[in-house]
């Protein structure tokens, strides 16, 4: 038996895949949260940035992504269970978007930090 079977994780992989396609093609903030990442991504990489400061727009904009899935995940869960359940729903959904809010809000502040030296630097 071994410890890692490649076809287990590459099928893993692929509902992985499947599953951030289909959240991009039916979540239009985590389409603008992804565009925003890749480029600050991206700007990062160009700029002459040290590697923390890499890691730090990596890390954050993995966390609003990942958020704002989670936050999909709990809107789908509660848009099945709303008849049957608690008033709470509403609430559950209010607060999933406010943790994506605040996560966006913190991404916001480490791109500013990082990236407005980085970009004063140039001139």
């Amino acid at each position: 038996m071994s410890f890692f079977k490649i076809k287990r994780f590459s099928k893993s992989l692929t509902y992985a895949i499947k599953g951030f396609s289909q959240m991009l093609k039916e979540e239009q903030n985590l389409r603008f949260q992804t565009i925003i990442g890749l480029l600050a991504i991206i700007l990062i990489f160009i700029l002459p940035a040290l590697n923390w400061q890499r890691a730090a727009i990596i890390i954050v904009v993995c966390l609003v992504i990942c958020l704002e899935l989670i936050n999909s995940v709990v809107e789908r869960i509660s848009d099945i269970l709303k008849p049957t359940i608690h008033h709470y729903v509403k609430q559950l959904k209010d607060i999933m978007a406010a943790a994506v809010f605040v996560a966006s809000l913190g991404a916001l502040a480490v791109g500013i930090i990082i990236f407005i030296p980085l970009i004063i630097k140039l001139f």
